[in-house]
């Protein structure tokens, strides 16, 4: 049998990491079974997330996805993420649903983004209305369009990378 060969240097991990498994809405497609009220007594703590992120810089990963539940309902989010910067880290991505932006996570996300290093990836823009009406029904699908339009407003220009129907996809242009 022969053996796979990786030339030094050239090997570049894809790191996906779940920041926590709480989020701001309950989707009945969320295949991690996130809502407002996930059990987060198991997540790192700042300390170890931080720590954490500063391993994940050491492996010098060709992309690093934060998502979740909600990446961003975290409080330390913006200091996981710029620690993350920080460490060497320069491919960012966010899977969120855009409800959630506080103006610390905003002005790191800015930062991050004029150095061309992020991609935001808004989730659970499906469309479905019913999937999200235990917390926020028809009101949470506008508002994560809301929270898209925020975004792309205070960080310009910001790449957006979105799997829809094509419903969404047609409101997405709207951005």
């Amino acid at each position: 049998m022969e053996r796979l060969t990786v030339m030094p240097g050239t090997f570049r991990p894809a790191v996906y990491w779940y920041l926590s498994f709480r989020c701001n809405l309950a989707c009945k497609h969320c295949w991690v079974d996130s809502s407002p009220t996930f059990d987060t007594s198991n997540d790192l703590t700042q300390t170890e997330a931080l720590a954490a992120a500063r391993k994940i810089g050491a492996l010098k990963p060709s992309v690093v996805t934060l998502s979740g539940g909600e990446p961003l309902f975290r409080k330390d989010a913006a200091e996981i993420l710029n620690e993350l910067w920080e460490s060497g880290v320069d491919n960012i991505r966010i899977e969120t649903n855009s409800m959630i932006l506080p103006v610390r996570v905003m002005e790191t996300l800015k930062r991050i983004n004029d150095q061309g290093a992020l991609l935001f990836r808004p989730a659970s823009m499906g469309g479905m209305w019913s999937h999200t009406r235990p917390y926020g029904g028809r009101k949470a699908f506008g508002e994560r369009f809301q929270g898209c339009r925020n975004c792309g407003t205070k960080i310009s220009p910001l790449k957006f990378n979105v799997w829809s129907t094509g419903l969404t996809l047609v409101r997405f242009w709207t951005l």
